[in-house]
Formats: structure tokens, sequence, C-alpha cells
């Protein structure tokens, strides 16, 4: 079934800035061999997007899979800074957003194709407030505030349908929620066919893969390094401040 990206006034736009891949040609030799430059906002430091964090875009990855030389990932992440016990109101796409990564494949800064996430939420019983019941199960068993969503595939020629109301994975609440959470995850990397070729697509929470230490806001400090760059006192050592935090990727 193929339909269009639902267009609204009140839907925000959320979006991973690939199109400034300049050049990206969507083949594993050309990006081995060509610089590929990607712009994101990255982490609450652009000041407009700072006051919407659900399609704030924290960074965005492009890189020939280590399992398949032939194939280019594409990743894209929203949400920063997701703290992993954030419920009974967990973290989710915004459904209110259209998540889109722009892909220009020839340098001319417009894209030729885009993909759109549409999310939804679909509540099983009105009559709890709790995110799940029970232990969730691969089809949504238990899960209260269950959430879908739908891919599509935007050229000139019109939008395709890439997938259609699929269910989202939830977040990994514990043992007893979601026990053998890694495994259970893997449920929701689905397949869908463009032209004859098989596309490996995961929507979901992640953990941030970014390493950045914020002390650098502090007066431009870099921590590792002698003052007046670093610190002079004992708290100079790096930190990762993005760890144990995840965000919101689409990976394809």
């Amino acid at each position: 079934m193929n339909r269009n990206p639902i267009s609204t006034i009140w839907q925000r736009a959320a979006l991973a800035v690939s199109v400034a891949l300049t050049p990206v040609l969507m083949t594993a030799s050309s990006l081995v061999v060509q610089q590929a430059d990607a712009e994101a906002s990255s982490h609450r430091e652009a000041p407009l997007i700072s006051m919407d964090a659900f399609a704030d875009n924290t960074d965005t990855y492009v890189f020939v899979s280590p399992t398949n030389p032939d194939n280019v990932v594409l990743v894209a992440s929203w949400i920063p800074f997701e703290g992993p016990e954030g419920g009974p109101n967990y973290f989710q796409w915004d459904p209110n957003v259209h998540y889109t990564i722009n892909v220009d494949n020839n340098g001319d800064a417009v894209p030729d194709f885009t993909y759109v996430l549409e999310a939804n939420e679909q509540i099983q019983n009105p009559l709890t407030f709790l995110y799940n019941t029970g232990p969730i199960g691969p089809d949504g068993t238990n899960w209260n505030r269950q959430q879908h969503y739908s891919l599509f595939e935007v050229t000139s020629a019109g939008s395709k349908t890439l997938l259609d109301n699929v269910l989202a994975p939830p977040v990994n609440i514990g043992s007893k929620s979601t026990p053998n959470y890694d495994e259970f995850d893997s449920n929701f990397i689905y397949t869908a066919s463009d032209s004859g070729d098989d596309i490996k697509i995961y929507a979901g929470q992640t953990d941030d893969a970014f390493w950045v230490d914020l002390q650098v806001f502090d007066l431009l400090t870099l921590r590792g390094q002698p003052a007046p760059i670093g610190y002079t006192d004992g708290n100079n050592s790096p930190v990762d401040s993005v760890s144990g935090f995840n965000n919101h990727s689409l990976v394809i």
C-alpha cells in the first residue's frame, strides 16, 4: 500500500541534516575513497531547537556496513539525554513530528530521496496510566502504551511506503518487563523491499553512541589538558557526558 506522508501545519519537521553529506554516492567504494561530511545539531547546543527536545536531531552517521561492504548504513538520532529511568512515561517518538533523513547522492545540496518516519500511539487499556501491565511480548502483549510507526521514501517521482504501521520496540524497562532485552529487541528489525533490494530498518531507543565531554562549555575547558586549557584542580580527567543516556534512532 502506498500513501503520502501526512502533511499538516502543526506537525514539526525533525530534519537529520544528512542532506549535507557532500557528496555521498550510495556505493561502498565511493564512501571509502571520498570524504563524507555530516552536520547535525547534536545534544542541545543548537539554540532554536533546544526547547523542543523531541524534534532535536542529536547526530547523524553514515558508514559502510562492517558485515557487508556492499551496504551503506544511515543512522539519525533524536531526543538528547534520555534517562533510562523515565517511567512510567518513558521516552518515545513524538506523533507530532516528522522524523526525516534527506539523502543527496550527487552533491548538489538537493535531496535525491528522503526517508520520513511517522509515529502514533495506541493505548490498549485506557483505564490505567501504566506503560505495561506484565512482561511485554514481541507482539506487544501486556504493552499498554504501544507505539507504531510508518516509514516512507519520498523522491521527485512521489512517495513509497516502506513500512506501514509496524510495532516499534518498547524501551528497556527491566528484567521483569523486558527480559533478555538484546535478544528481544532484535524482533523489531524489519526488512522492506525497495526496487528489488532489501533494506533493514530499526527505529527505537538506543544507547547514545557519541562521546563528548560537555565541560567544554565551561569557557572552552578541555579536561585532560594542562591549565589554562584544562582545570588546575583534581577534576581534570575527561568524562563522557552522554554515557548512560539514550536517544531514539532511525537505522536504515
